[in-house]
């Protein structure tokens, strides 16, 4: 029971290529938006669209 692992998911997550900051996380979902064919005009941090992204 003493050798429990003790994995580091920030590097696993990192080493995945899953964002582990808001600003990637932004950026993650801008390139997605605009995939789908989505345009947000209002792309200031206090627009209502970002600022329920970022509630989450």
């Amino acid at each position: 029971m003493a050798n429990i692992p003790q994995p580091d998911y920030e590097e696993i997550l990192k080493e995945s290529g899953i964002p582990t900051d808001s600003e990637s996380w932004r950026k993650v979902l801008k390139e997605e938006m605009e995939k789908a064919g989505s345009v947000i005009n209002n792309d200031s941090r206090f627009s209502p669209f970002w600022r329920m992204i970022e509630q989450a």
